[in-house]
């Protein structure tokens, strides 16, 4: 099959050779449309690398599936639902996650904000995305703002912010003050204006 394309292709050129115009305009379109390919080439394959670092970055701070009440309530003690999900098939592990929405305060400045409680473990894998090396204290001891909540903040590792939180059995907020021991900037706007890890 190729060959019989070569020769319609060359039969064609021998043929252009008495027409200067039609050979021209065969030659430009030709060019052009390698071009437009080569273009559209590199557009996917810059594309392709964005959509891996998106989905690497997202899968930092998520799971591939996540599992939450349908009645907005904590489940009291996961186990039995960990069980359950660890039960089925291409399950490798579960892991329970905090996450409660607060008002964050500091120096005048109130922002709503996403707080995230995750394991030690899971925090490591943070690390590359930290963007103070005040960050390296552990998880524990503070809190780590994302960049752009802690811009509008105007907060700065070793600072300290007051959390307020609405406790689910109490029609009392919870108050606490914790030391920003770091800031995480993801680039992605969703994750650094509105999440905060402890």
């Amino acid at each position: 099959m190729m060959f019989v394309e070569l020769l319609l292709a060359r039969r064609f050129a021998i043929s252009l050779r008495k027409e200067p115009f039609t050979f021209f305009t065969t030659i430009v379109t030709t060019a052009s449309i390698a071009l437009g390919f080569s273009a559209v080439v590199v557009a996917l394959s810059i594309l392709n690398g964005y959509s891996e670092k998106i989905v690497q970055t997202a899968t930092l701070f998520t799971s591939d599936v996540v599992v939450r009440s349908q009645l907005a309530v904590d489940f009291e003690d996961p186990t039995r639902q960990v069980s359950q999900i660890l039960s089925m098939s291409n399950v490798d592990s579960v892991t329970p996650l905090l996450e409660r929405e607060s008002l964050i305060k500091h120096s005048g400045q109130l922002d709503g904000i996403m707080i995230n409680g995750i394991p030690e473990g899971r925090f490591t894998g943070l690390g590359k995305i930290i963007a103070d090396d005040a960050s390296r204290s552990p998880l524990s001891s503070g809190i780590v703002l994302g960049a752009g909540a802690a811009r509008t903040l105007q907060v700065h590792p070793g600072d300290t912010v007051t959390v307020i939180l609405q406790k689910q059995s109490s029609s009392v907020p919870s108050v606490k003050r914790l030391a920003v021991t770091g800031v995480f900037r993801s680039g992605m706007a969703m994750q650094d204006d509105n999440i905060a890890l402890v």
